[in-house]
């Protein structure tokens, strides 16, 4: 069962998907955003404020454009 104790914070939810496999693969040259760094980005069609707000709106939430590795793999 899922209980609302086990939730986590969004930015510590950000860094499970980002900086924490990065880190367990032994890339810690991966999973954060600094200049010259390698990235992949996704184009959503909500601001950071719903993402932080973690609510009913995130069922809403799409992806306008993805890059991967620098390419286009998917355009609204």
């Amino acid at each position: 069962d899922w209980r609302v104790d086990q939730a986590l914070a969004p930015a510590a939810a950000l860094a499970a998907y980002t900086r924490g496999p990065a880190l367990a693969a032994g890339r810690a040259d991966q999973g954060h955003l600094h200049p010259g760094a390698r990235a992949d980005l996704a184009v959503l069609t909500t601001g950071l404020a719903d993402l932080l707000a973690a609510d009913e709106r995130l069922a809403e939430l799409r992806s306008v454009l993805t890059l991967v590795g620098g390419r286009a793999v998917h355009r609204a």
